[in-house]
């Protein structure tokens, strides 16, 4: 759902979706290193994306009633885009819906809608790097002289279903399953929803 909005305003908010979201998005997703092993009490506090060869913590599901119960959340769990952007670390915070007064909320809650909707892109990622490394392993088998259970040519012909791809053939499902950069899905919701001004689900 698009805002009914001047072109004044729209391009207030390309250039804010250039200026800012590629610069962190893309530097995040960059950025991201294979990280330590860490004891399961301290991985709550920690996030990080499977699709990037790090650990995965445990995840906390959650609603809030107001931006500023948000924010207190978001520091609770020492998660703020600074810290994300030098170190990898994105906690996986779930929230299941914006709150409200979001839409009253003037252009410096920016930063809190994008910590809300980094989590969710990044479990979408770690999804689509795991069905095409799934791919490349049947490509490979296929390669190699192997042929693909009834079960496998079921399961690519939903993932053809589901990006709207014409062939259920590997090499051509490989054209369109890969990781989307944070940077242009959170610009691309930034437009959409003119930061958070439309009340929606971020996933």
């Amino acid at each position: 759902m698009m805002l009914k909005q001047s072109k004044t305003q729209l391009s207030l908010i390309i250039a804010l979706g250039l200026m800012i979201l590629t610069h962190i998005g893309f530097v995040i997703y960059k950025k991201y290193q294979p990280l330590p092993e860490v004891p399961e009490q301290k991985v709550t506090h920690c996030g990080s994306a499977k699709a990037f060869g790090l650990i995965s913590p445990k995840e906390k599901h959650f609603q809030v009633a107001s931006v500023k119960e948000l924010d207190s959340v978001f520091r609770d769990w020492d998660y703020d885009l600074k810290k994300a952007k030098s170190e990898g670390k994105v906690p996986r915070l779930y929230l299941s819906k914006l709150p409200k007064d979001m839409r009253r909320k003037s252009r410096a809650s920016n930063p809190t809608f994008i910590q809300t909707l980094l989590p969710h892109i990044l479990e979408v990622n770690e999804q689509i790097f795991a069905d095409r490394a799934r791919l490349l392993e049947m490509r490979e088998r296929q390669r190699s002289g192997g042929h693909l259970r009834q079960s496998e040519k079921m399961w690519l012909m939903k993932l053809a279903a589901d990006y709207r791809c014409k062939s259920s053939k590997v090499d051509s499902l490989l054209m369109h399953v890969d990781v989307i950069p944070p940077s242009l899905a959170l610009s691309q919701a930034m437009l959409e929803t003119g930061g958070g001004k439309v009340t929606c689900s971020p996933s």
